[in-house]
């Protein structure tokens, strides 16, 4: 397995050691990439085929900080910054890894989302859910493409996440997110972990173009 990260290598390491204490053969490593530009992306996967070989499970995660700003304080580079690195990460290593994939007829794409795509819009969040919308977008388009070689493209759409991304969130606000969700809580990364987990797994294996929210109830359809 291999723990991408930019600039947080204290963390990523905290990963790694987390999965190589695990019972079983798992072995993971760091490389460190920005994924906002081509070079890190062919880095990065480049890093990982020399490593582990053929990469069966692809999962796009990255983001900056949600940034917000009302629309008319907004630059195209606030824009910009969460289309790089949302959308054209995730554009750059599924074109990096799907040949493999679809020579062995298997591979995995699990893109992250967010319940804003569907659910009421957050003001001044315009540019976070703009590339998320887009992601999600790009993720159906694929699913139909790549079904033929047995490649499957999900969707993990969170709701707001006990993460670093939501340390600008003020804690109230987070509170009252809580209290709004039919579970009463915010989701926990092991909620999405395990979402992913699902969608990687042999039962998912006919299972694609398919976003499964992970949000509590806080977006119901």
């Amino acid at each position: 397995m291999v723990v991408a990260y930019h600039g947080r290598a204290d963390r990523a390491e905290a990963v790694v050691s987390a999965i190589g204490s695990m019972d079983g053969p798992a072995r993971a490593m760091a490389i460190q990439a920005d994924l906002a530009s081509a070079e890190g992306a062919s880095t990065l996967a480049r890093q990982a085929a020399q490593a582990f070989g053929a990469v069966d499970v692809l999962v796009n995660n990255a983001s900056p900080a949600i940034g917000a700003k009302p629309f008319t304080d907004m630059d195209w580079t606030d824009v910009q910054t969460h289309l790089d690195v949302q959308v054209r990460a995730a554009f750059l290593l599924g074109q990096a890894c799907l040949p493999a994939m679809a020579a062995q007829r298997f591979g995995r794409i699990v893109n992250i989302t967010s319940q804003v795509t569907e659910g009421a819009p957050s003001p001044t969040w315009t540019a976070y859910a703009m590339a998320k919308s887009a992601l999600a977008t790009m993720s159906r388009y694929l699913a139909a493409e790549a079904g033929p070689s047995g490649v499957t493209v999900n969707c993990v759409a969170p709701g707001m996440t006990e993460t670093a991304l939501i340390g600008d969130i003020p804690e109230k606000a987070q509170l009252i997110a809580a209290r709004q969700t039919p579970m009463r809580r915010l989701a926990a990364p092991e909620d999405i972990a395990a979402a992913v987990a699902y969608l990687v797994s042999a039962e998912a294996g006919f299972i694609t173009g398919h976003t499964l929210a992970v949000n509590g109830g806080m977006v119901m359809r």
